[in-house]
């Protein structure tokens, strides 16, 4: 029997109900280290957006430059917070991993890769 997570992706009449498989598939094609490469780019990326949501006013301070783009991250990254929607980034990163034939965590990019490292007791 295979676990899955389920959840609500949003509220209201559009929310979307999701699951996310806890037990690693089968590749769907030749190329599961691709796609595992791609799930550790993308969590990368990931890092480095938060490291920029956290720092970009900083980097505005000193770059102006920076400033509209820091702007533009906090509000998107506001409304999927207060819209009770998943990051995007955190969904492509478990697609891949399924897609790898791995396991997927089933909380969020920070609690799994940010808090649980400092607080797993």
């Amino acid at each position: 029997m295979a676990s899955s997570v389920v959840g609500t992706l949003g509220d209201g009449p559009f929310a979307r109900r999701y699951a996310w498989s806890t037990q690693p598939t089968p590749a769907t094609d030749h190329h599961p280290v691709f796609r595992s490469l791609t799930a550790d780019a993308v969590v990368a990326v990931h890092g480095l957006f938060v490291a920029f949501l956290l720092a970009g006013g900083f980097l505005a301070w000193s770059w102006p430059v920076a400033a509209p783009v820091h702007i533009v991250a906090l509000v998107v990254s506001a409304a999927i917070y207060l819209g009770g929607f998943d990051c995007p980034l955190t969904n492509l990163e478990k697609h891949l991993r399924t897609q790898a034939g791995e396991t997927v965590y089933p909380d969020g990019f920070i609690a799994h890769y940010l808090v649980r490292p400092f607080y797993s007791g």
